[in-house]
């Protein structure tokens, strides 16, 4: 358990880094910083539906596409990162003029992806079924997203343009996702294979 927890504070940790990242190359030194009502926005954004609701939605999605790797702690892992996916709204909730969401894009899923394989190595292997853990809930929370027409900054850091991909891309995303959870799953032949989850 304390080493899920671990788990879970390490990608929380790099989620609000390159999130902060962005914040400081942002490209506008020396601005000065108007504060709005971000909450406010953000609810408006949300559709109405609120950060709270969002939150749940994301967790929700997030077990139900850990749920196909047949193992419990992966489903409650896919559930906490596919909703501290969000951290990078932490910025703009404080009034600071955050350019898209990083964490949003397919560079930091990679990235994400990769750190935890290799932060967390097994015996001084990458750690692949971590790496699966990551982009499951990656794919999960961009499918949640996407369902409900958002246009998010897929391609960042190497553009902020927030793209809207076609209306059923969420199925696309929502079926790696659930491949990617699965495999994740599967024990190898040696034992386990990844992460030490029990």
């Amino acid at each position: 358990m304390l080493r899920i927890v671990v788990i879970v504070i390490t990608y929380s940790v790099l989620a609000g880094a390159i999130s902060l990242w962005c914040f400081l190359h942002s490209g506008t030194p020396g601005k000065d910083i108007t504060i709005p009502s971000p909450i406010l926005q953000y609810v408006e954004d949300a559709g109405g539906k609120g950060i709270v609701a969002e939150l749940l939605v994301n967790a929700v999605v997030g077990a139900a596409v850990g749920a196909f790797s047949l193992n419990v702690r992966i489903a409650l892992l896919c559930s906490a990162f596919a909703v501290l996916i969000d951290i990078d709204h932490t910025m703009w909730y404080l009034g600071f003029p955050v350019p898209g969401r990083p964490n949003h894009s397919f560079g930091f899923a990679v990235l994400a992806a990769v750190s935890m394989g290799l932060v967390f190595r097994n015996k001084s292997r990458f750690n692949a079924r971590l790496f699966g853990i990551v982009i499951a809930s990656f794919c999960a929370h961009l499918s949640a997203d996407l369902f409900h027409g958002a246009s998010l900054p897929l391609l960042m850091p190497f553009s902020a343009e927030r793209i809207s991909p076609p209306a059923l891309s969420y199925v696309g995303f929502l079926a790696t996702g659930i491949l990617a959870a699965a495999l994740s799953g599967i024990k190898s032949d040696r034992g386990k294979n990844g992460v030490e989850i029990d």
